[in-house]
């Protein structure tokens, strides 16, 4: 009587199934980690912008200072009728600086998918600043009913103030400051910019 052969598996390949199985596995999730990551690294390395990261940049000021100018003018000025009574004049001059720009909140922006639109507001005056120190006073004609030291100051300021709006060269003060902002817009999220196109007017 012949003995069957044992046609079962042993227990070393019983072993090198399971452990080519452990290595299939084992590579598959590595190769799936590693395709994940190449993946998200890609899609870091294309960084896109959005109108609310725009807003967002922009929240934090107010206003955007973009130009100035230093302006040095002349005015010559009188006050009464009476000489030596209550008629005061005198011709001054006087430094100032004059800051123009946008207006952060006025701008509006739109995502229109494959571009994002940043429309810039006019810029206008921010503030015209004279130093008091910068004041010369000539030819000065004190009246008795009429001379106060630190009121005159303080009208002689408001005065220089007014001349420099008035006489200054605003407009291409502004046109510099348009010109600027928008440079300016444009460097901000330049660092976002990817598949997306950026548009300041």
């Amino acid at each position: 009587m012949q003995n069957k052969k044992n046609k079962g598996f042993s227990i070393a390949e019983i072993i090198i199934a399971f452990a080519v199985i452990i290595i299939i596995v084992a590579v598959s999730i590595i190769a799936g980690i590693v395709i994940h990551k190449k993946w998200v690294e890609k899609e870091e390395e294309i960084p896109r912008i959005t109108s609310y990261q725009v807003t967002e940049r922009l929240e934090g000021v107010s206003e955007l200072t973009t130009q100035k100018i230093i302006y040095q003018g002349y005015i010559h000025y009188e006050e009464g009728s009476i000489p030596f009574i209550d008629k005061k004049s005198y011709s001054m001059t006087y430094t100032a600086e004059i800051e123009a720009g946008v207006d952060i909140s006025d701008i509006e922006v739109t995502d229109a998918g494959d571009r994002i639109i940043v429309e810039i507001p006019d810029s206008t005056v921010q503030s015209v600043y004279v130093d008091p120190d910068s004041i010369q006073f000539h030819d000065e004609s004190f009246a008795i009913f009429n001379w106060d030291s630190k009121e005159d100051g303080v009208e002689a300021v408001k005065n220089a103030e007014n001349d420099a709006k008035e006489n200054a060269d605003i407009q291409t003060l502004k046109d510099e400051a348009d010109k600027h902002a928008k440079e300016l817009i444009e460097e901000l999220f330049q660092d976002a910019i990817a598949d997306q196109q950026l548009e300041v007017r």
